[in-house]
This record gives structure tokens, sequence and C-alpha cells, in this order.
């Protein structure tokens, strides 16, 4: 607004002449700018993310403020202030004309530059991948941040999976068949890369074990229901006060809980992870429900991407549409398309 009202008070404009024809140029392309930056705005309410929703609906708001004070204040500073130095170029004008210039003399050049570009950026898409970390939420001048660098040079686990297994029918998890079957799970998780360890109600069981018993099959795991009953209860008896096992197994035996510990992975590989170990117990009978605060994470990040790739596709719809009408062109509004979509 600004630039065209000096434009055409250097042309011996009246002021009111001069805002005139500031607000006619440039009317329709503040408009269209700041309806095609709330449909992009929009379009991140689909994304199920509140801090992306949130920011879009702040965004949102200060656009449309935005647009009001420009052509209501904006335009009322312009005309109660002094008319301006028209000799004096402003700072922008040199950069709008060293722009012209270096445009008008190497088009080639630079359409050529921009090109390679965009398809250096095309040909890197494979190698993107969501992998979400918690670490890096804070900087590292955070407390946080060096106790988290600290755990991670300490430990190699870095994630970890929380399972709740149920028991069915007239099955307890003290039961042979659940507690055996609780057992080749973990040894199978134990024959994965990924895995770092594991913790179930049976590391427990072996633990007592191994308190009264010397002999060489001492790590073996109980063949009964009774002697693992009165395993689980010697446990208890040398709990202190304020220690309970429904930490990891609940008061009726029907329900334990298992913990899996796993190396730095990304979130697909996270994913991947949850999906193997419940076709595992698919196959059994068994349902288990997984959770953990990498997994939510994981899911969470995964979610966001994809809705806003959707909403990125829904977003250059409606802008192709809306420069379809400003320009009264189809042939131009979908040329607009290959800006938006780079």
């Amino acid at each position: 607004l600004a630039g065209i009202y000096r434009v055409c008070l250097r042309q011996s404009m009246t002021k009111e002449e001069a805002l005139k024809e500031a607000i006619r140029a440039n009317l329709k392309p503040i408009f269209f700018t700041t309806l095609t930056t709330g449909v992009g705005l929009m379009t991140l309410f689909i994304s199920g993310s509140p801090p992306f929703i949130l920011f879009a609906q702040v965004a949102l708001i200060g656009i449309v403020v935005g647009f009001a004070y420009t052509f209501i204040l904006g335009l009322g500073v312009l005309y109660w202030a002094p008319v301006p130095d028209l000799d004096k170029k402003l700072f922008n004008e040199h950069t709008v004309e060293l722009t012209k210039q270096l445009v008008l003399k190497k088009p080639k050049e630079i359409i050529s530059i921009f090109s390679v570009i965009a398809l250096s950026a095309l040909l890197a898409l494979p190698y993107n991948k969501i992998d979400e970390d918690v670490k890096n939420y804070f900087t590292p001048a955070t407390d946080f941040d060096a106790a988290t660098e600290i755990l991670s040079e300490d430990f190699r686990s870095e994630s970890q999976l929380t399972i709740d297994l149920a028991a069915e029918g007239n099955q307890l998890i003290i039961t042979p068949q659940v507690f055996l079957a609780i057992d080749d799970f973990e040894k199978w998780l134990n024959l994965r890369s990924d895995v770092v360890s594991t913790f179930t109600s049976n590391d427990i069981i072996r633990e007592i074990k191994n308190l009264w018993d010397n002999t060489p099959g001492v790590f073996e795991l109980p063949k009964t229901q009774e002697e693992y009953s009165q395993l689980l209860l010697v446990y208890e008896m040398s709990l202190t006060l304020g220690q309970s096992t429904s930490e990891f197994i609940s008061p009726n035996r029907t329900r334990t809980l298992m913990s899996v510990f796993t190396d730095d992975l990304s979130n697909s590989e996270f994913i991947a992870l949850q999906s193997d170990i419940s076709n595992w117990w698919m196959q059994r009978g068994i349902k288990v429900s997984i959770s953990g605060r990498d997994l939510i994470f994981a899911k969470l990040a995964t979610n966001t991407v994809h809705n806003a790739m959707i909403g990125g596709g829904i977003a250059s719809l409606l802008i192709t549409l809306f420069m379809m009408y400003a320009f009264r062109s189809v042939k131009w509004g979908l040329f607009s398309l290959i800006p938006n979509t780079l």
C-alpha cells in the first residue's frame, strides 16, 4: 500500500487520489493472499495435533485482523501522516530494482538454478523419515536435556513398550499355559536385534527361585501352578511396607504387565514392533494391549504428518480454484500449482 501510495504521489496525485489508487491496486491481491493463507491454516485443523490446531487458530485470527487493520488503520495513518520525501528512495525500492535487473538480465540461469533445487528436493523425498525423538524437544542448555544425555550414555535402552496381557476364560497368569507362553514370548523378543531386554513376572519368579535353590535347573520356570503361586507369595512377603505385586500382576492373577526395552528406533520401526508383538499373541489366541510414552509420540507424529499431507493436498486444490477465479483463467490457475507444490 505504501509503495503504490508513494508512486502515485510522485505522479502529482493528491493524497485522496493516491490512497484510492493504492486501495484499487492492492485490495484484490491482499484479499486473495489472506484467503489462500487462511485456507492453508485451516487444513491444520485436521492434523490431530493440539499445538498445530492452536497455532492455526491464533494465526488465522491474526491474518484476518491484520487484513482489516491494513485497510483501516494503515490507510488512516497514511492519510494523517505528512507527505513523505518523494526524492529519497527507500531500502525496499533499492532491493526491488536490484531484483528486477537480475531477473531481466539472466532469466534462463535463474530458472535453471531453481529447477535444479526443485529436482534435488524431489529426489530427496524418499529419505524423509518420521522420527519423533522426545529429547529433541529441549535445547541443550536445559537441565532435562543434560539428564537425558547422561541416561543415554549410561544405558543402552532408549525406548520402552508396556504390554498388558489378560488371561482368558478360567486361566490365570500363574497357569502353566500362560506363563510358559510369556517365556516363549521373551525368548522370541530376545532374538530381535532391536530389543535390549524384557521384564515380566517370570523374571521375578526366577530370582526368587534362585535364592532358595542352587540346583543346575535353577533358572527354569516352575512346572505347576501351585509352585509358581508359592514363589510369588514368597516375593510378596519379602516386600517392604507400601510395595505390592500389583505393579506387574493384578491381585486376582488374571492380568500382568510386561515391559520391553528397545534401541533408539524410528517411528515406523517402533510401530512395526508393536504390530509384530500383537500378531505374535494373536496367533496364540490371546489379545494384548500395548502402550507407552514412546509409542504414543510415534503414532501422534505419524498421524500428524499423514493428516498434514492430506491437508496440504486439499489446500493446493482450493488455492488453485481460487486462482482460477482470480485470474479468470484455468491455465494460470493450473500454473499456480507449480509454486504451491514446490
